[in-house]
């Protein structure tokens, strides 16, 4: 890959969305991610934010569209595009646990571009999801896979789908309200803590267990229990919670 200046890493500026919250910053800088990691893997990174940036524009328009007139909002726009660190390490951790090539787990990436959308009701959460997808498909979109998380006991609850544009770039649209959105913003770090395999058992165990009673007083959004299907893909149910173990023969 020839040299990169750290502005060729950004999306063209424009009214509809913010510089990402990583511009600027030395550590998000080419040669910063060259002298951190290996070139392959640096090379893959920078490679999938390239094409993700070219694509990224349009995506986010499209999207826009899709839940105007409705009682939803794009929030947090200035994350809508993974900085180059984090996919440099999210390629590295697959490289290594995977048993993949830095290009091999590039590809396998659907978050490179992700998306939030929020409603201030928990009644209009369902009907914003499937208009929204509704729409996309319409535009050419196609839905890759679809999950919530909303089981009594998880340590996080969310609706997340992913889905690819006509050019089959993917992305992560992740819905939510406004008072789950928070608690997940409080929850983040216990959250974290809880899926570090370098802490002991019972500092996860605690972790989850706070996660827990942060996601306790969440409601399950109206409609989303008889949500088998979206975009001709099945919606799957994500449970968290230890797996009891298996009783002696």
């Amino acid at each position: 890959m020839k040299k990169l200046a750290g502005t060729q890493l950004l999306p063209p500026p424009r009214a509809d969305a913010p510089a990402p919250a990583w511009a600027g910053k030395p550590s998000e800088e080419p040669a910063e991610i060259y002298a951190t990691h290996s070139r392959q893997v640096a090379n893959a990174a920078l490679n999938t934010l390239l094409e993700a940036l070219r694509h990224e524009p349009a995506m986010t328009e499209q999207l826009q569209a899709a839940i105007a007139g409705s009682r939803a909002e794009l929030v947090g726009l200035e994350h809508r595009i993974k900085a180059p660190s984090s996919l440099a390490r999210k390629i590295r951790k697959k490289e290594i646990e995977k048993m993949q090539t830095p290009e091999q787990a590039a590809t396998r990436l659907d978050d490179t571009i992700r998306y939030t959308v929020t409603t201030e009701r928990v009644a209009d959460l369902v009907p914003t999801l499937t208009a929204s997808i509704t729409t996309l498909t319409a535009h050419g979109w196609t839905v890759r896979s679809a999950e919530h998380s909303f089981v009594k006991g998880n340590p996080y609850k969310g609706i997340h789908i992913i889905v690819a544009n006509e050019a089959g770039q993917r992305c992560e649209i992740q819905y939510h309200t406004e008072s789950a959105l928070a608690t997940k913003n409080r929850g983040h770090k216990e959250y974290e803590l809880y899926r570090d395999v370098d802490l002991s058992p019972e500092e996860r165990k605690r972790a989850f267990e706070r996660c827990v009673r942060l996601w306790d007083d969440v409601p399950t959004p109206p409609g989303l229990r008889k949500l088998t299907t979206l975009g001709g893909v099945a919606v799957e149910l994500k449970d968290y919670r230890p797996k009891p173990a298996p009783k002696p023969k």
